[in-house]
């Protein structure tokens, strides 16, 4: 057995190694190509050993979990060493070390000790021992020993030293090679999980495959879907029956709702107290993830929860990141289509019901008939908000406990559905039973969900709340309230409070005909306007003509430099006082300050008389101001503006009526200004959407690249020339031209040689397929539907899948089947080469008049002559 004793060697002067020193070059060159670092640390060993032919055996240690191993030996069995050891061993400090300073050892023959070694060897004199440090730490040892009984030469302790660092630079490079590796690999499984997103459908299946395409994504043991349900999460999928699917995690227990709360991913070891391990065996093995999911306008959708052996790396959060915001806005419009779809069949349904309705007791009636009939809940109750005594009055009830329900009264803070009304925003709770302030018709406290909408008319104003609940039905019966229920629920409420205000406009109409007239022909020509100061124009006018005041404006909150904000009148209505307008810009109008800076702060201002008012500043009071109602316009959380009325000759009575009329007109006009914000944003989402549907088909078909841009804009410009009213019909066509071949299968549709005659047959099916697909879109014009159907139909008969001639083929579509046989011959495809320009004009003009309409084909030639 032998162990070493520390023996300093001094170091001399450096020689003129030019040799060694070259070959340590030609070391370092080999070792940077290392497959890892067992390899690197094999080869580094020979090549000491050729470098310092002093050595005459040696070995080389590297650092793991359990501590040190050897990972190369040169005439010794393996033997596994601690830090302490390895260092003991050494015989310098940690400073040292991680210096890459070298020592020299005698060996002498023992029997025991920290340093035992198994080896064949008795003779060994001699030992140098290289650290190699890396990120703070020794790595690696590598021990070169010495039979002769001279120690190690200092020219071969320089090199040693030297070799340590050249080690050091090689390792480092190897890690960063490994960690790039590793970050590729990721990041392309990332990239095949985002990809795959685009083949969903249903946020449904969606959120069922998201715990798979977690695994997909990097190695997992546990991961699981947690689902927001209002102050719950709730596990929708999981890759393991731990944790079950349904089960209930309440706001603010366990590190998911901390990701949510703090809008990012969050890291932990499953020992960590604080977080909710449900059924994961021995947490601490694990090591968990937290991804939060939000829609892109930043509302909670749920968390991705998954469990690893190994910590995660420093740069998984920005893919997981990457990850969260895909599965989000991916989630998001399947849910939006899921939405509308059910909206619309809600919508419907709900119009036949609420339709025949002649008062709004049988609208309440008959929408929660409809609430219990198309969800899943066992009651159905309308609460109607009744502002004088500020208390909601349930005034009509469906299902389990109805006949108890009608006539209750719930006062200011009673009950769950006044959260409903102070948010104005659906409301879900999983258990109603755990919410203290919650009120049972049947005067006891029931386990079930809860959902609640606000009902408000179409200006915006709260009615009441619609609220259905499985509270106190058979719990292995009902079934669970779910996002379809909420939009079932928020469609049926948008019908009902339609037709609420279409009923109590009615009983106002037969009280003040005349200012019903103004009102209807108000509300008929704002609808056709689009620009927030023609609607306030023309609202200010029937607001002077209905309430007898004298004028009336819009003011708009300007910001300048300094930052302070002061209130412009950019509209301006009836009879004003000379030079009143003109106050506003040399006695600015700021927060707080007069009627209007007061408005800003208060929503609503109501003044009798203006002349006796405590705050009125001098200037204003002197323009002979009287009677003043304002109300404030807000674009979300922020004040826009003022909307007012005001007389200068006397005082006039305000009454409620009058003030209700001036804040439906500032109701509208705030969406007047969000759709003027909103409708380029929106306008820009529908052609981007089309646009890729057109380039998804384009690539399944083994179109040409750019073939849906180019004949999308051909079919516009050939339009344009030929006068054709319809031309957002035509380019809606354009994109969705072969919708249809969705259907057909790949074998058919990419097949590169000629089509057998049951092949052709499946073929010609796609044009009508594509027209079912779209015909119940109502925002689809029937120009657009035409050209779906119809653009592969011939005016000689021979097209499909009618077999139409002539001018019983919609002009739309003879327009487009110039441009796509154009854009076909023009370009290669799989099958075909590209036609030259000269050849595919004169194939359009022989067949003009013949499979082509010849007008059409005339005015896309000259089309094409014009210079670009």
């Amino acid at each position: 057995m032998f162990v070493a004793r520390l023996v300093d060697v001094p170091s001399s002067s450096p020689c003129n190694r030019s040799s060694p020193r070259r070959h340590l070059l030609e070391l370092l060159r080999r070792w940077m190509n290392s497959a890892d670092v067992e390899a690197l640390l094999q080869e580094a060993l020979r090549g000491a050993l050729e470098l310092i032919p002093q050595a005459d055996a040696g070995s080389v240690l590297v650092r793991d979990q359990a501590g040190y191993r050897y990972a190369g030996l040169a005439g010794f069995e393996g033997v596994r060493f601690s830090l302490e050891q390895a260092m003991a061993g050494y015989g310098g400090s940690m400073e040292e070390a991680l210096q890459a300073h070298a020592r020299v050892y005698r060996m002498e023959q023992r029997s025991s000790g920290p340093q035992q070694l198994d080896t064949p060897m008795a003779d060994l004199h001699w030992r140098l021992v290289v650290p190699i440090p890396f990120e703070g730490r020794v790595e690696a040892l590598l021990n070169l020993d010495r039979s002769s009984s001279e120690p190690f030469s200092p020219e071969a302790r320089e090199l040693a030293e030297e070799l340590g660092k050249n080690l050091e630079v090689a390792l480092s490079s190897l890690r960063d090679r490994e960690r790039l590796r590793q970050r590729l690999q990721r990041e392309e499984a990332l990239s095949r999980v985002l990809a795959s997103l685009a083949g969903f459908t249903d946020a449904e299946a969606l959120w069922a495959s998201l715990p798979q395409l977690v695994a997909d994504f990097m190695p997992v043991a546990l991961a699981s879907a947690l689902r927001r349900e209002g102050e719950a999460l709730r596990v929708v999928s999981s890759l393991r029956s731990e944790p079950p699917v349904g089960y209930l995690l309440p706001r603010g227990k366990g590190i998911s709702w901390q990701a949510l709360q703090k809008r990012r991913v969050l890291f932990a070891p499953c020992s960590d107290p604080a977080a909710h391990r449900l059924e994961v065996p021995r947490p601490e093995r694990y090591y968990a993830a937290f991804v939060p999911l939000f829609d892109p306008q930043g509302e909670p959708l749920g968390v991705l929860a998954f469990h690893n052996e190994h910590p995660f790396a420093a740069d998984d959060e920005a893919l997981l990141r990457a990850l969260a915001q895909g599965v989000g806005n991916a989630l998001s419009k399947l849910e939006a289509q899921s939405r509308e779809l059910v909206r619309l069949g809600t919508l419907a349904q709900a119009t036949r019901a609420l339709g025949p309705a002649r008062s709004a007791e049988e609208v309440y009636r008959r929408t929660v008939e409809e609430a219990l009939r198309q969800t899943r809940a066992v009651s159905a109750i309308l609460s109607r908000l009744n502002l004088g005594e500020s208390s909601l009055e349930v005034v009509a009830a469906a299902g389990l406990g109805a006949e108890r329900a009608v006539g209750l009264r719930f006062y200011h803070g009673q009950g769950v559905a006044w959260e409903v009304y102070r948010n104005r925003a659906p409301l879900f709770i999983p258990d109603i039973s755990q919410i203290a302030t919650a009120q049972f018709a049947s005067g006891k406290r029931s386990a079930g969900a809860y959902l609640g909408v606000p009902l408000s008319d179409p200006e915006g104003q709260f009615i009441g709340v619609l609220s259905v609940d499985t509270a106190g039905g058979d719990p292995h019966r009902v079934g669970r309230l779910g996002p379809g229920d909420r939009y079932i629920l928020e469609a049926l409420a948008e019908v009902a409070g339609v037709a609420i205000s279409r009923l109590s406009a009615l009983e106002q109409s037969q009280r003040q005909a005349a200012d019903y007239r103004s009102l209807v022909q108000m509300s008929a020509e704002i609808e056709l306007m689009s620009h927030p100061h023609d609607i306030a124009r023309r609202a200010l006018e029937t607001l002077l003509e209905l309430t007898g005041f004298e004028a009336g404006g819009l003011f708009q909150l300007e910001v300048d430099q300094s930052g302070e904000g002061s209130l412009i009148p950019v509209v301006g209505v009836g009879q004003y006082p000379e030079r009143y307008l003109s106050l506003y810009r040399t006695s600015p109008i700021r927060l707080g300050r007069g009627v209007l800076g007061k408005a800003l702060l208060e929503g609503t201002l109501v003044i009798p008389d203006y002349q006796t008012w405590p705050h009125a500043p001098s200037e204003y009071r002197s323009s002979g101001i009287r009677s003043v109602m304002a109300v404030r316009l807000t674009q979300g959380d922020r004040s826009v503006g003022v909307l007012a009325l005001g007389t200068f000759t006397q005082p006039r009575m305000v009454s409620q009526e009058h003030l209700a009329l001036l804040v439906s007109v500032a109701r509208r006009l705030e969406r007047a200004l969000e759709r003027a914000v909103h409708l380029e944003e929106i306008t820009r989402t529908r052609e981007a959407a089309l646009r890729a549907l057109g380039l998804g088909l384009e690539l399944r078909d083994l179109e040409t690249k750019g073939h849906t841009d180019r004949v999308v804009a051909l079919s516009v410009a050939l339009g344009e020339r030929l006068g054709f009213a319809d031309l957002e019909g035509l380019r809606l066509g354009a994109y969705l031209h072969d919708l249809g071949k969705l259907a057909v299968p790949d074998e058919v549709l990419q097949k590169n040689s000629p089509l057998s005659t049951g092949e052709w047959r499946v073929m010609k099916t796609h044009p009508e397929i594509g027209y079912e697909m779209l015909r119940e879109l109502s925002f689809l014009p029937e120009v657009a539907l035409n050209v779906v159907r119809y653009h592969h139909e011939r005016s000689d008969g021979s097209g499909y899948p009618l077999g139409l001639r002539g001018e019983e083929i919609p002009l739309e579509a003879r327009i487009f089947a110039v441009v796509d046989i154009y854009d076909a011959l023009s370009h290669a495809r799989p099958y075909k080469p590209a036609w030259p320009l000269h050849a595919v004009r004169r194939e359009l003009e022989s067949q003009a008049g013949k499979t082509l309409d010849a007008e059409v084909v005339r005015a896309f030639i000259d089309l094409l002559a014009q210079p670009a």
